[in-house]
């Protein structure tokens, strides 16, 4: 059986700041680059750089 490494990824808003997430607020999840973006209704995703340390741009 193959060994699954898990790893934690980082929350982050539509312009790409640390999010931490409210009881009672509806989100929509994208997984993007390593990272996941939660928008609630009124947003949508901005360009968001990749927040990866190490990775090329």
């Amino acid at each position: 059986m193959p060994t699954v490494k898990n790893k934690l990824l980082p929350i982050v808003d539509y312009r790409g700041r640390p999010l931490t997430l409210k009881p009672h607020v509806t989100y929509t999840m994208h997984l993007k680059n390593g990272y996941i973006v939660a928008l609630t209704a009124d947003q949508r995703v901005e360009r968001v750089p990749n927040l990866l340390p190490g990775a090329a741009n």
